[in-house]
């Protein structure tokens, strides 16, 4: 699309790998492995440092080590990932991020989100949905969202408590991570 545009409006059109060198794919490739990142944050850091490039300013490893993005598929135990992510290409990228192997998904939506179509994304690393209450006018009611997911054959309980021997995956916005954080303590385990 964008490609087209260009062509329209006999505009200049350039792609992140016009602007990134072998040295940059070794230190793309340095930083991604030191925050261990996934694919599609891997491809945002390529995107900054194409940026950088294109305006012509410097930079070194070192300045991404601190960069961690909390709530981006971030492991804040050996069993749980939270993601902020609430949206169908959010859900998409944690689907590639993650297949292979199968979570227990916290989760709760607003109302406006497609949750069905996140739903069915995420299905096939889904063992259950555990629907977790969040105090925010915008979530969906728990009726409605329970139907869509038993229309989707997905077995759902609502959330209480976590078993440290299950994988968990908590999605679906930053009022979904908020609710578990503060319903875990800093003991994120029983």
């Amino acid at each position: 699309v964008a490609k087209n545009i260009s062509d329209e409006k006999a505009a200049v059109f350039n792609k992140v790998d016009d602007y990134i060198n072998s040295d940059d794919e070794n230190k793309i490739e340095d930083i991604r492995d030191e925050l261990s990142l996934v694919p599609y944050l891997k491809d945002n850091l390529k995107l900054s440092i194409s940026a950088l490039n294109y305006f012509g300013i410097e930079y070194e490893s070192e300045n991404f080590i601190n960069s961690r993005l909390f709530g981006r598929l971030s492991r804040i135990n050996e069993n749980i990932i939270v993601d902020v992510g609430h949206n169908t290409l959010a859900a998409a990228s944690i689907f590639n991020a993650l297949k292979g192997n199968k979570y227990i998904l916290v989760y709760n939506s607003y109302k406006d989100k497609n949750y069905r179509e996140i739903l069915s994304i995420l299905k096939p690393i889904i063992s259950r949905v555990e629907i977790i209450k969040i105090g925010d006018e915008r979530a969906e009611k728990q009726e409605l969202l329970q139907e869509v997911i038993q229309d989707l054959g997905i077995v759902y309980k609502i959330f209480n408590r976590i078993d440290k021997n299950r994988k968990y995956l908590v999605f679906g916005s930053f009022s979904v991570v908020e609710s578990f954080l503060n319903s875990m303590g800093r003991d994120f385990s029983e």
